[in-house]
């Protein structure tokens, strides 16, 4: 499920399973269930989720807590700070 309709809704994210309320102000915009992947490339861990917090955006695996990519100000989405591995957006 996506859409402003997912504002506010309760996520289970990273290696930890960790439950985190998403703000009433942040929505998941788009969720990849499934990837195909070369064998020789490193694949990303679905489910994806892409979240929407006013003109920020960030795409990460729920399920290993790396983040793929991100914009607008850094400090939107540090709710989820301790649950997502920040190393290259």
């Amino acid at each position: 499920m996506s859409g402003p309709e997912t504002a506010g809704q309760r996520l289970r994210l990273g290696v930890n399973g960790e439950i985190v309320q998403l703000p009433s102000d942040t929505y998941i915009e788009a969720v990849v269930a499934r990837v195909l992947c070369r064998f020789d490339t490193k694949c990303p861990s679905p489910p994806i989720y892409t979240l929407v917090r006013g003109d920020a955006r960030i795409t990460f695996s729920s399920v290993t807590g790396e983040v793929y990519a991100q914009s607008g100000d850094p400090h939107t989405f540090e709710f989820l700070n301790g649950v997502l591995t920040r190393g290259t957006p």
